[in-house]
């Protein structure tokens, strides 16, 4: 979790370079320079080692609470930092399971409707279908993530109503890429919902055939919980 590192240590590395060697065999290692004295200027030190959140200045003398105390927060962090971390990696490849799950079986029952909407109506994600600039169906899952209440308070209107300002443009542009016959991808954005509220959410837009003409299929997760775990984890690296 952590190194307490002297800054004099002759001969050969001094408690800079220890740090950088230490760092580039473990970029999570935290590391607390131990020293009464300098021989560079503190300025040239934090510059040699790019300021980071896991580097700590401990000056002599010391005493042992205050060591103690320091181990015990920097190992607490850096445990709480790793939980966070699966976190996010296991919430991300659910959610990369998820959307490709969602596109084999769309794929698979693009030819038959009334199969596909059996199916859309039990998932767990939202589903939406555009055609000619309006949204033509949403199961129940998009009503419940959109707040629409009756359902069809979706229908009628276009896809981008539905998403926040702030991320309208990349939208556009993954639409446009569609058009173009580019390969479908997983965005993150912020979605309206239609009592005004923001909710975070990962899409996937596809090309569709909805009653023989060309759609616009949207699947959509919401990850609100991905992005609080993200704003702990940044916590959790600028705070002991």
């Amino acid at each position: 979790a952590m190194a307490f590192v002297d800054m004099r240590m002759p001969p050969g590395w001094d408690g800079v370079e220890t740090i950088q060697r230490l760092w580039q065999a473990d970029a999570r290692l935290q590391a607390v320079i131990c020293t009464a004295y300098s021989d560079h200027p503190w300025d040239e030190v934090l510059d040699r080692l790019d300021v980071r959140d896991r580097l700590l200045v401990l000056k002599k003398p010391f005493d042992a609470i205050e060591v103690r105390q320091l181990a015990q927060a920097l190992t607490a962090k850096w445990q709480m930092t790793r939980q966070a971390d699966a976190q996010m990696s296991t919430l991300e490849e659910a959610v990369r399971e998820r959307t490709l799950e969602i596109t084999r079986t769309s794929e698979a029952l693009r030819h038959s409707e009334e199969r596909y909407r059996a199916l859309v109506e039990l998932s767990p994600d939202a589903i939406l279908i555009e055609q000619e600039g309006r949204i033509v169906f949403a199961n129940g899952a998009a009503s419940r993530l959109f707040g629409a209440d009756p359902p069809s308070a979706l229908l009628g209107r276009a896809l981008l109503t539905l998403v926040a300002p702030s991320d309208r443009a990349d939208a556009a542009i993954a639409m446009a890429d569609l058009a173009q016959g580019k390969e479908p991808r997983m965005i993150e954005e912020q979605a309206l919902r239609l009592d005004g509220s923001a909710i975070d959410v990962a899409v996937t837009r596809l090309p569709f055939t909805h009653q023989g003409r060309p759609a616009i299929q949207v699947v959509a997760r919401d990850i609100s919980e991905s992005k609080r775990l993200q704003v702990q984890l940044k916590h959790l690296a600028t705070h002991d």
